[in-house]
């Protein structure tokens, strides 16, 4: 087939490369398909760009990735869904193609995006394996469903992707972005707000996820950002990654997420040798103080001191406000990171909840709970609606203005930007 695959994706601040879309060309070119790419980050009149682009390139079918439905950030008052759902209705109207959806932001809840805005066909989860039956399907007049699983289905680990040929990265790296790239798929992760919590992992071929590095090194680019859910999830893979990047020699700087635990001080050496400069720790609140939680104060305190040992910038993303959270449960972690202080502190006290997730779940049935949601309540969660224990009031007293912490969503705090 003949496919285009669309990245509506125009948030900048900064731009990401689509990685996503970079995988699903290397297996459709891999299958015979013939694959253009139409980069919608950069433009200035969308509409005139998918004009000209259909102009030059008759397509069978389009498929769209959605990396966000909005930014998850309380404050800002933005979504992203609207413009994807009028991109679609425009290319059905005008030029009747049969429309694929996919991306990490349509599987938080595909049947009700699906729907809003009006595309034919989803893919939940990875899309590699999914989108070659579903191909299949639809070219033999099969695809009796019009959702295909691509947790199920899986990918294929040993597929090596030559990358930095669709995008111009030139262009994304001019305003701020860097490379991703991904040693897994998959998390472990029971965290009650997500929706790809407890998703098996699948580990990459650790040659061909170094040679895509090369490839993107070799023309110039340094920067990376690691685009796994968290990259600790399993120490000994993690581990067995950065010895063969060190081996390997490649100079590269980059950073990554991380789960407080499981770790170990040569897990550190390591990743400083590897060239991480950044590490953004993902902690909750109420876990911290939970004698059923996997991680403790003392975790988060080894934490901070191998940080300092090795060099490596520690940017902690906290969440607090939970369900039934005492406040007296907030003051403390707040306090603990004031006398324990990595180099910043990135703290939401308002939840955005999606279906189907624990959280979603758990305020279902309480009234109590409903109460203190917010946003849009009407919409079916497709527009923003966050849970607040919590008051900004509130939040600036714990704080009691330490520049220490940053109030997602009230001060520019922007990933690996922020330090």
């Amino acid at each position: 087939m003949k496919i285009t695959l669309i990245n509506p994706n125009r948030y900048r601040f900064p731009p990401v490369i689509p990685i996503g879309l970079e995988y699903l060309v290397t297996i459709l070119e891999n299958n015979n398909h013939d694959v253009k790419i139409l980069d919608l980050c950069f433009s200035n009149d969308i509409y005139s760009d998918i004009n000209s682009h259909f102009r030059e390139y008759g397509s069978d079918l389009i498929g769209i990735t959605i990396r966000n439905v909005d930014p998850s950030i309380y404050g800002k008052d933005e979504y992203f869904i609207e413009e994807i759902k009028n991109i679609v209705l425009y290319i059905k109207d005008k030029y009747n193609k049969t429309i694929i959806l996919g991306g990490s932001g349509f599987s938080v809840m595909p049947e009700e995006i699906l729907e809003y805005v009006g595309g034919d066909y989803g893919i939940v989860g990875y899309g590699e394996n999914a989108i070659l039956k579903l191909l299949n399907n639809i070219k033999q007049s099969n695809a009796s469903y019009k959702i295909i699983d691509g947790f199920k289905l899986g990918i294929d680990k040993n597929l090596f992707h030559i990358r930095g040929k669709h995008f111009n990265y030139k262009r994304y790296f001019d305003e701020g972005s860097i490379a991703g790239f991904e040693t897994q798929k998959g998390c472990s992760g029971d965290c009650i707000f997500c929706s790809e919590a407890n998703r098996r992992i699948i580990h990459k071929n650790i040659k061909n996820v170094l040679n895509e590095i090369k490839i993107i090194a070799d023309m110039g680019y340094k920067k990376f950002h690691l685009c796994d859910s968290e990259f600790n999830l399993n120490l000994e893979f993690s581990e067995k990654f950065l010895k063969s990047l060190i081996k390997e020699n490649i100079d590269i700087k980059w950073v990554l997420y991380m789960k407080p635990v499981p770790y170990n001080k040569q897990y550190f050496r390591l990743l400083k040798d590897s060239g991480a400069e950044v590490i953004t720790l993902s902690v909750d609140s109420y876990r911290c103080e939970d004698t059923k939680s996997p991680y403790s104060y003392e975790d988060l305190k080894n934490i901070i001191k191998y940080c300092r040992e090795y060099g490596i910038k520690l940017a902690v993303d906290l969440l607090v406000g939970f369900p039934y959270e005492a406040k007296n449960s907030i003051n403390n972690v707040i306090q603990f990171f004031k006398n324990n202080r990595p180099n910043t502190v990135g703290t939401s006290y308002a939840i955005r909840v999606y279906p189907y997730t624990k959280i979603e779940k758990i305020i279902s049935k309480d009234s109590n709970l409903k109460n203190k949601l917010s946003g849009y309540l009407n919409d079916n969660f497709i527009k923003p609606v966050y849970f607040k224990e919590l008051s900004l009031d509130d939040i600036n007293k714990f704080v009691d203005n330490d520049e220490l912490f940053k109030i997602e969503g009230f001060q520019k705090t922007v990933n690996y930007q922020r330090l």
